[in-house]
């Protein structure tokens, strides 16, 4: 028993009927429970101006189906602007910074669905981004396991091309570079002195 009309899961629900009045709806049985997930990762560049791509899938674990509607909700932050936003089978919609996706129906044990938020950096340079993504049931039967239905992805905007290694490689290849043109000059002038010919 994973649903009582009450919440309290003990095969029993009151329900009060007044004189001459009429309830229903009271029909409920017993379900599986189902457990939803939410995976967010990021792609694209990482300069002002460039575009950056955070795809969210989200999934049941099962073992039984979950019940829309399902809410996918991505609060975009400031340093992007959102563009597009595209999926096979969520009803979509953008208001500011914030985008949700809703599939009316059910989602089976095993299903998986996905979308994909397309934004442009427009701030932020130097800094780390935190984008979180949210999947909750609206349906009647609540989850019981929430704790994975949040995931987060930290994007870092505005730093140079290359790594610290790269730099300090680059450092040391123009320092050897640099010992040997002064020990060529050395050499060059020791061969001179030791010539003659030289001031003759």
């Amino acid at each position: 028993g994973t649903y009582d009309p009450d919440g309290v899961l003990d095969d029993v629900t009151g329900v009060v009927v007044p004189a001459g009045g009429v309830s229903s709806g009271n029909d409920f049985g017993y379900v599986s429970g189902f457990n939803l997930w939410a995976e967010k990762t990021a792609s694209g560049g990482t300069q002002l101006g460039d575009s950056m791509d955070f795809t969210i899938t989200i999934g049941n674990d099962g073992p039984g189906t979950a019940f829309g509607p399902i809410v996918v909700t991505d609060v975009v932050p400031a340093a992007f602007d959102v563009v597009a936003v595209t999926t096979a089978s969520l009803d979509c919609s953008v208001v500011a910074q914030t985008v949700e996706c809703v599939a009316d129906g059910s989602l089976a044990a095993g299903a998986t669905v996905s979308l994909v938020v397309r934004t442009i950096i427009v701030s932020g340079a130097g800094g780390q981004i935190e984008n979180i993504a949210e999947v909750e049931s609206t349906g009647p039967v609540p989850e019981t396991d929430l704790t994975d239905n949040t995931d987060t992805v930290t994007v870092s905007i505005g730093e140079l091309p290359h790594t610290g290694a790269d730099l300090l490689r680059f450092a040391i290849l123009g320092l050897l570079l640099l010992a040997a043109g002064i020990g060529l000059l050395t050499l060059t002038n020791r061969r001179e002195e030791d010539d003659p010919r030289v001031g003759s």
